[in-house]
């Protein structure tokens, strides 16, 4: 027989003195016994798929909720509108985009405009006299050079009797009064001259820079070059026919609902020419927002079919087959989208009425005809069947408001029943963990009472050959008379 005790503390055998397979024997008690571990672990599985899913679903119904509110024209909130048009997309162009080119924001309206640009925004630029090197010393002890640039308080560099031009460029850049407004380089122009530049951060004419200083340059020259320096300047255009400036060239409320970017300028010499800005309603856009929804919707109902069709095996549905929250979910979304919508004077009632209707199967299709056939005959109608009046929801508002308490985190119905599920995860993995202590436990006990059968049986094995070897060499004597 042979019996050892592992590194583990575990004993194993191999049954040569009974002639059993005795590990055999104790893995199959064992097995018996694994069985309540067995169905606890299979019921565990069975949670873990149920979360799993209930999570999928959660984010399924999050993308429609999300999808809804890109529609709603509501905030997050749905206590207010929305700060920009969400559903009635526009594009905007230009006709002359060496010029200006623009992009449409939500609340831009269908029509035409001209602009003219006379000038772009620029920065301001401060170049200084031509010193021969940048180690060159910069006026004299106790002259000082004031940089207004429109911030808090100016930058005011007080020189020593040493400070070079490129000391001079440091202490500009470190002023605490430089909040970053004001960059200083040095410049080498190539005909033996360096110069300091000092350049603006911001444009329009609130960021020049006003430089006051008692330095001279070299030769007694000014230190600033006034013929290299340029101010800076607002972006100077016509809209409307009416003449305007901005700081920046980047402009966002002179035509509502449209940002224009100045990137060139009108012939001075042809005070008529102008670009023309063209705004249109983007049916694509639009459509492309209501297929998201219609994706997001029939990402659902897909869920939801997959769930409720029988395994070919088992012939049962899956884990979430007859759930209440998803039952729920669909039959308050499938009542907003099929009823009837009344608002005053508004002649389209219900969402098949704009083309959006359902297919036999309980998922959503687009009819982009129709719906660009309503949105020619009134946008707004259209808009207010899905947003609502301010009072009553629309289609997106309601489905919005539906789906937030179910979605929302932390709180949010699916988001509570996923952490419910997490409780439950613990409490099964505590009755696992005591099932296998047990089980390990009983192993033990079988090996070792297995392992002393053994080992009795070896030893009586070991005492009968004793005795036929002392029988057979006549230690005991004849039993001849």
């Amino acid at each position: 027989m042979a019996v050892d005790t592992s590194s583990s503390g575990r004993i194993s055998f191999g049954g040569l003195a009974s002639g059993l397979d005795t590990g055999a024997l104790v893995d199959a008690l064992i097995e018996v016994e694994r069985q309540p571990l067995l169905r606890v672990q299979s019921e565990r599985a069975d949670v873990v798929r149920r979360q799993g899913l209930l999570r999928e679903l959660n984010s399924l119904l999050l993308a429609l909720r999300d999808a809804a509110r890109g529609l709603d024209n509501r905030s997050d909130s749905l206590a207010t509108p929305a700060s920009s048009e969400e559903f009635l997309a526009t594009s905007a162009t230009s006709s002359n985009e060496a010029v200006l080119q623009v992009t449409s924001r939500g609340s831009a309206a269908p029509g035409s405009h001209l602009v003219r640009v006379n000038a772009l925004a620029t920065t301001a630029r401060v170049v200084s006299a031509a010193y021969a090197a940048e180690t060159d010393v910069v006026g004299a002890a106790g002259d000082t050079i004031s940089l207004d640039y429109g911030g808090a308080a100016p930058i005011a560099i007080t020189l020593g009797a040493a400070t070079t031009l490129a000391e001079l460029a440091g202490l500009v850049e470190a002023d605490p009064n430089n909040d970053g407004s004001v960059q200083a380089s040095l410049l080498d122009d190539g005909q033996g001259g360096v110069r300091l530049i000092l350049t603006g951060r911001d444009t329009g004419s609130d960021a020049d820079i006003i430089v006051t200083t008692s330095v001279q340059g070299p030769g007694a020259v000014p230190f600033v070059d006034a013929v290299l320096s340029s101010a800076a300047r607002d972006a100077s255009l016509t809209v409307f026919g009416v003449p305007i400036t901005r700081t920046s060239s980047e402009i966002a409320d002179a035509i509502p609902g449209v940002t224009l970017k100045l990137v060139g300028t009108h012939d001075p010499g042809a005070p008529a020419d102008a670009a023309t800005v063209s705004v249109a309603r983007d049916d694509e856009a639009i459509a492309a927002k209501l297929d998201a929804f219609v994706n997001a919707y029939n990402a659902i109902r897909t869920f939801a079919l997959k769930q409720a069709t029988p395994d070919a095996v088992t012939k049962r549905g899956g884990p979430l087959s007859g759930d209440a929250g998803l039952r729920f979910a669909e039959r308050s979304l499938q009542d907003l989208l099929g009823r009837a919508h009344a608002f005053a004077g508004n002649p389209f009632s219900t969402m098949s009425s704009i083309g959006l209707r359902f297919e036999r199967d309980g998922k959503l299709s687009l009819d982009r005809v129709k719906l660009a056939e309503a949105l020619d005959a009134d946008p707004g109608a259209v808009r207010e069947l899905l947003s609502g009046d301010g009072t009553t929801d629309g289609v997106m508002t309601g489905i919005a408001r539906t789906l937030e308490p179910l979605t929302r985190s932390g709180d949010g119905v699916f988001a509570e029943r996923i952490s419910e599920y997490d409780h439950e995860l613990r409490r099964i993995d505590r009755r696992i963990a005591t099932m296998e202590e047990r089980l390990a436990a009983s192993q033990g006990i079988l090996e070792a009472r297995f392992a002393a059968m053994e080992q009795l049986i070896a030893s009586l094995s070991s005492s009968a050959a004793y005795l036929d070897r002392a029988i057979a060499s006549g230690a005991f004597g004849s039993s001849d008379k």
